[in-house]
Order: structure tokens, then C-alpha cells, then sequence
């Protein structure tokens, strides 16, 4: 009887008859004491033999590592502490404030301003530090915040188009140019320009009166005379004998684009 020390399961058993092991189902050779190799050589095994592990693990989960993706804690909002601060600073203000009723005005609104003052002095001197910290704690964490200060909005400066006589634009929505103008002297060093405007003679009037400049100023019409039986609508204007040097009629759009025509 050759009996077989399983080295699963550790069961002894009988290898003629089982010949693996009836526990386990593991294979076991049948020991040998000694052998003899090609050359001759006679080898003496051990007593017992090594222990042989037949049982092979193989491990299909994959350790994956959360950390980096777990939520950053929370960190604390320094204006949120400065308001907690405050209310601290308060409720020591109420509670160092003498209540008996014997005491006097004055000592009340000293007390109070020595504790105001105290308060303003050590906020001062606390604020820039704290928020210091918390500038430097947001760097390091890579949540920078840039606060951008609103801007005022600009309007936007109103188109200018400069023509000359005969050039023309689209005045409220109708073609129109100034064909000419004709000047007329008048006493006391005064004249009056006649302005020559082209204008659709559907209408009766026309949208706004358009103004002269010259090297003096401003001058609106005094007169406008409507076309009689066409389109040439004349803008009448007083001005000084010296205030000649150059003229220009501007004529502004529904969408405050000016028109100037120089009159040459």
C-alpha cells in the first residue's frame, strides 16, 4: 500500500487505489526515496516532500484610485469670517456696556466710542492679512479668481460724412443734395445765404431745419421757402459779412449721422 500525503488538502490517501487525491481531486506523485540518474548518480530524496501549491489565483479587478477625483474640501469664505467677526465685536460692544441705571451719559458715550475705536483699529489691522491669506490660499489651490471692475459704457460719437455741392445722401430715408446757394448783401455788414436744397416735393415740410456753420458760430434758417411747382427747396440765413471764410450746412439723420456740405 503506497499511501500519498496530498499537498493540497493535506489528506492522506492510497495512490494505487485513488490515484489523485479523493478530497480534492489534486494530482499527487508517488514519492520516492531514491533515484538513480543516466550517469550513475544515485540521489536520496527527503523524508517529506516541499510543500507544492497547485492552486493558482489570478486577480481581475483593477485598483483604480479615486483621490484625485474626490471633491476638494470646502474652503472658508475670509468675508464670511470678517462678518462673523463683526457680530462677535458687537455682542462684546452690548456686553461690556454698564447697566446700571445710575450711570451717566457721558461715561456710556465714552465707553462706547473707546470701543468703537478699539474695533476699527483692530479690524484695520486684521483685514489686509486675511485677505492676504486667502489670495494666497486660492493661488496655491490653482482657483484664482480675477475680479474685473465694470467699465462705464462709452456712447458711441455719431457718424460725420463730409460732401461737397451736388454730392448726394439719403436724408430720412429720401435722396437729397444741396444743388447751390446764392448770397445777398445786406445793411449794416450783414448778408443773407440762400441755401439750395433738393427734396422730394411729395412733402410739405421738410423733417428737421438743417444749420449753417461758419467761422463764427451757428446760424439756423430764418425762412424756408417750399418749392413752388418743383423739388429745390431754399434755406434761408442771416449772417455777419465777417463770418464768410467758410460755410457748411450739416443735416442730421434719424440715426444721428450728420451730413456736412461744404459750400464751395
Amino acid at each position: 500500500m503506497a499511501n500519498v500525503h496530498c499537498q493540497s488538502c493535506g489528506r492522506t490517501y492510497d495512490y494505487e487505489k485513488y490515484g489523485c487525491c479523493p478530497n480534492c481531486g489534486a494530482y499527487n506523485r508517488r514519492p520516492r526515496r531514491e533515484w538513480v540518474d543516466v550517469d550513475g548518480t544515485v540521489h536520496h530524496g527527503a523524508s517529506k516532500q516541499e510543500k507544492v501549491c497547485y492552486e493558482k489565483k489570478t486577480c481581475y479587478e483593477k485598483k483604480v484610485c479615486f483621490e484625485e477625483q474626490a471633491r476638494p474640501a470646502k474652503k472658508k469664505n475670509p468675508l464670511r469670517q470678517l462678518e462673523q467677526e463683526l457680530h462677535k465685536a458687537e455682542r462684546t460692544v452690548r456686553q461690556a456696556a454698564p447697566r446700571k441705571s445710575h450711570a451717566s451719559g457721558k461715561e456710556k458715550a465714552s465707553g462706547g466710542i473707546f470701543m468703537a475705536v478699539f474695533i476699527i483699529s483692530m479690524l484695520s489691522v486684521m483685514l489686509p492679512s486675511m485677505i492676504r491669506s486667502c489670495q494666497a490660499k486660492i493661488d496655491e489651490g490653482g482657483h484664482g479668481v480675477t475680479v474685473t471692475p465694470a467699465q462705464e459704457e462709452i456712447p458711441a460719437e455719431p457718424a460725420e460724412v463730409y460732401l461737397s455741392q451736388g454730392e448726394s445722401f439719403q436724408w430720412y430715408g429720401e435722396e437729397a443734395w444741396v444743388s447751390g446757394y446764392n448770397t445777398t448783401e445786406l445793411e449794416d455788414g450783414y448778408m443773407e445765404v440762400s441755401v439750395l436744397l433738393y427734396y422730394p416735393e411729395e412733402r410739405e415740410e421738410l423733417p428737421e431745419m438743417p444749420e449753417l456753420y461758419h467761422s463764427d458760430g451757428i446760424s439756423p434758417p430764418l425762412t424756408l421757402d417750399p418749392p413752388d411747382g418743383g423739388d429745390l427747396w431754399r434755406l434761408n440765413y442771416h449772417i455777419s459779412t465777417q463770418d464768410t471764410s467758410w460755410l457748411m450746412v450739416e443735416f442730421t439723420d434719424l440715426d444721428d449721422t450728420e451730413y456736412d456740405i461744404i459750400l464751395e
